[in-house]
């Protein structure tokens, strides 16, 4: 009966739901359904038009809704109504279709009737009751409004029409009459029944310790005991017919409204603690006991106890905010009995420590003593507890693991009412990071210092500097040993810098290398190959990099390596090792900082260096400037006043002078403009190789061609003294090498060779090859010269002017800048030489063959 009432109520509020909707449908306007039948006159360019928006809103009502034209042939229907007349597929099998095709021939004609009296008076017909009869199932029942359809230029275009199922509404009617005349019998016979039970039971609720409720199967008050007013504030005639929920929690409200239906489908009592609010706002906690009413083995109503527990839960909840307080605090938490045997570790310990709480409980804190404390600070701290007094200090412990850290604690007693110790409560803050920050701030100022130092000291030699930072780097990692070496990347090769003092002592290796290749390098070359700090803190542990050291090595405990970086490129490795402690990062970190900060020492102590040599090498240059300036003045000059002298003899006497005279004249003109000719190219190729503006282009040669190309350009220079000259090369020879740089080699050798040749001496050109190099002679029968003018021939000391065996002169240029010319070609130039028995120059160039 209670089903049906509940089914009832829900068709009427689905019907007023409905009469809504046919409001809101009367107000909106034909547009849309046009556009669904009619798509062509949609050009809105919107994203989801208007008649999608319309068919989807048809579709998701549960109601049948239908468009017909003015002939009453349906142009669009939603998906309810298809499913409803089962005989059609889909909702557009039904278009053109009429009630004819639906239904009998008596509720069609009634339809039509009512759709062309709407088509004539254009007057909607609501609320209609309409029994709609099939021919092939049962009669059903239907709640229809119909209204006339107009289009957007307010044409009647038909007519539309909602249709609700009221079927079952109309059997749930005809049930609840029934039901309810059963009930009224039922009710007059119980209600004496219950009048005289009521009296019985009125004297025990409202006499007891608990809230006695009485609630309908709505969830309403019917009856509440006189203890609610002293519980709640409210009198019991302020609640009946109140929803009981109304008074419950949010939190509560679901859980309790839940109950209450699971006890209407049959479950049995259930015990619950909700929580409520008094008149005056107050939370207030009920124990509520449930029981339902049963008539004829059904629910009819609910009788709840509710016992007042609010100072019990608020007690629970001080204790259990203190033990999350406890469990969440960010310091480990010990409690031991009074023999020192730990009951309970929060959480933090755990954490900390390593041991579970199963591992913990039954021990004593001695499972975390470190052995590195003094006996005396724990016999002080148990004495002090003892006595009832608290002991704070700093205790050095171990983890599980073995780690070690630090821990500042408060350990004091915990007494009970009456003053007696129950237990002892340890409280520990880790503070492991704040001393290890202390060290760290030591060590830094350490490192500092040692840099400072350093730079005081202002060390001019890179060498002595890196020996004095690898004892450095020793100390500040409390190392024994250690070594520094450079590393090459272009080969891939250590160089020996420095071992610390002690290696040299443990070492008895007769000779120890000092150049590695990092191939052959085992875990110290990791550093390298992994371009990172390497950490080693048991070298007896198998590593497969290891490959051994050879016997007199000095032996290794622990080891750390860091490369040492100049941009991206590793420059340097250093190594420390046989710390007594485990090495660890910030090891590392302290020597990665020494050694940033000493490489910008040795990168300065380099530039001075560098500076240096430019010192000296800008000294060199203003020497041989003011050589040149030496020659410029006075082997230039001489050979210009004569030239001019000479001009101005023939100038003043041409008249007086014969030919033979002039032509005498211009022959020495001639032969002293070629020789200043040469000494001037010479000044300018010397110049342009000092300043850097030489032009090195090599090419293939072919020395046959260029030997021949001088000797017919000198001719004229070989003629004054009758000068044979030979280039015996009996076979091509192919350099590959600089044409003008070669052409000045040999046009400079072959004028030294003139100048001090007596007349009719020889010159002979030789050239044979040496592998990947040519070697060419250029030699004479001349005066030759002895062996320290040999020794210093082509150093810049040899520039001065020397006299030929004819008294020619020269500026000693020549053969300086065959020197630098050949070596440009990687090649090398050198003399033999006797006194009166000529000499013999030799320079290599590079072969066309080995290129």
């Amino acid at each position: 009966m209670l089903f049906q009432r509940k089914r009832y109520k829900k068709l009427q509020e689905e019907n007023r739901l409905l009469k809504q909707e046919i409001s809101h449908l009367r107000a909106t306007s034909t547009q849309g359904i046009i556009n669904e039948q009619f798509p062509e006159a949609n050009s809105a360019d919107i994203s989801c038009s208007p008649a999608t928006l319309f068919k989807t809103l048809l579709n998701a009502l549960p109601h049948s809704i239908y468009f017909k034209d003015l002939r009453s042939r349906i142009f669009l229907c939603n998906e309810s109504m298809a499913k409803k007349h089962s005989q059609f597929n889909s909702e557009q099998e039904m278009i053109g279709k009429t009630d004819f095709d639906l239904f009998t021939q008596e509720h069609a004609e009634q339809a039509y009737r009512d759709e062309q009296k709407i088509i004539k008076t254009q007057k909607p017909l609501l609320n209609i009751i309409e029994r709609e009869t099939w021919a092939n199932k049962q009669d059903t029942w239907v709640s229809t409004n119909k209204f006339p359809l107009h289009n957007e230029w307010n044409e009647l275009i038909g007519t539309f029409g909602i249709s609700v199922d009221i079927t079952e509404l109309k059997n749930t009617q005809a049930d609840l009459e029934k039901a309810h005349r059963t009930l009224e019998e039922k009710v007059n016979e119980r209600t004496k029944e219950l009048t005289e039970n009521q009296k019985k039971h009125q004297l025990i609720t409202d006499n007891s310790f608990d809230i006695i409720m009485q609630i309908d199967p709505e969830g309403r008050f019917i009856y509440a005991s006189p203890k609610i007013k002293t519980i709640m504030g409210y009198t019991p005639e302020e609640l009946i017919g109140e929803p009981i929920i109304d008074y419950v929690d949010s939190e509560h409200k679901q859980e309790l409204a839940q109950k209450f239906k699971d006890l209407l489908n049959g479950s049995t009592s259930k015990l619950n603690i909700i929580s409520a609010r008094t008149k005056s706002g107050e939370k207030v906690w009920l124990d509520i006991s449930i029981s339902p009413v049963l008539i004829d083995q059904k629910p009819d109503s609910f009788v709840c106890i509710a016992r007042d527990i609010t100072d019990t839960i608020d007690a629970n909840n001080q204790l259990n905010l203190l033990k999350r307080a406890v469990e969440n605090s960010p310091v480990s938490i010990i409690i031991t009995n009074t023999n020192g045997v730990i009951e309970y570790v929060n959480s933090k310990f755990i954490e900390l420590t390593g041991y579970s709480e199963d591992e913990a409980i039954g021990k004593t804190p001695a499972i975390q003593k470190s052995g590195k404390m003094d006996d005396k600070i724990y016999s002080e701290l148990w004495e002090t507890v003892s006595k009832g007094e608290e002991w704070r200090g700093e205790l050095l412990n171990r983890k599980k693991n073995g780690d070690l850290y630090w821990e500042l604690a408060s350990i004091s007693a915990v007494k009970n009412q009456q003053g007696d110790t129950t237990h002892f409560i340890a409280v520990k803050e880790d503070i492991t990071q704040e001393k290890n920050r202390i060290e760290e701030r030591k060590a830094e100022e350490a490192r500092l210092k040692s840099i400072i130092s350093m730079m005081l000291l202002n060390f001019d030699d890179e060498n002595t500097l890196l020996k004095h930072v690898l004892e450095e780097a020793i100390r500040l990692t409390n190392s024994k040993i250690g070594f520094i070496y450079h590393y090459q990347e272009e080969n891939q090769t250590f160089i020996l810098n420095s071992w610390s003092k002690e290696v040299m002592q443990q070492c008895s290796i007769i000779e120890p290398r000092t150049t590695y290749e990092l191939s052959k390098t085992g875990i110290w070359g990791e550093v390298v190959r992994q371009r990172k700090a390497i950490m080693v803190n048991d070298m007896k542990a198998f590593n497969p990099q290891r490959k051994g050291y050879p016997p007199g090595h000095a032996e290794l405990t622990r080891f750390l390596s860091i490369p040492v970086f100049e941009k991206d490129k590793i420059v340097a490795t250093v190594g420390v090792a046989n710390k007594k402690e485990e090495y660890t990062t910030f090891d590392e970190l302290q020597l990665e900082l020494l050694m940033n900060s000493v490489w910008i020492l040795v990168s300065r102590i380099r530039i001075n260096n560098e500076l240096k040599n430019k010192n000296i090498d800008l000294l060199e240059l203003n020497n041989q400037r003011d050589k040149l300036f030496s020659i410029v003045s006075h082997d230039l000059r001489s050979p210009f006043m004569a030239l001019i002298n000479l001009s101005q003899i023939i100038n003043e006497n041409y008249d007086t002078l014969s030919e033979k005279e002039i032509k005498e004249y211009l022959g020495l003109i001639t032969d002293g403009s070629e020789k200043t000719f040469n000494l001037l190219e010479n000044l300018l190729e010397w110049s342009k190789s000092k300043r850097g503006l030489i032009n090195y282009n090599p090419t293939d040669i072919n020395l046959t061609e260029v030997c021949n190309h001088i000797i017919n350009n000198m001719n004229a220079q070989f003629k004054v003294k009758n000068i044979e000259v030979t280039a015996e090369l009996t076979k091509p020879v192919f350099l590959y090498a600089d044409k003008d740089m070669v052409n000045s080699i040999f046009r400079n050798l072959l004028s030294n060779a003139v100048k001090f040749s007596m007349p009719d001496g020889k010159i002979k050109i030789t050239a044979k090859n040496k592998g990947k190099m040519v070697e060419v002679c250029v030699e004479d029968n001349g005066v030759g010269m002895n062996i320290d003018t040999a020794n210093n021939l082509f150093t810049s000391e040899s520039i001065t002017s020397q006299a030929g065996s004819n008294g020619e002169k020269g500026s000693g240029l020549g053969l300086v800048l065959c020197k630098e010319f050949v070596e440009y070609h990687k090649g090398d130039i050198w003399v033999k030489s006797a006194v009166g028995k000529g000499s013999k120059f030799h320079f290599t160039l590079p072969s066309f063959a080995s290129t």
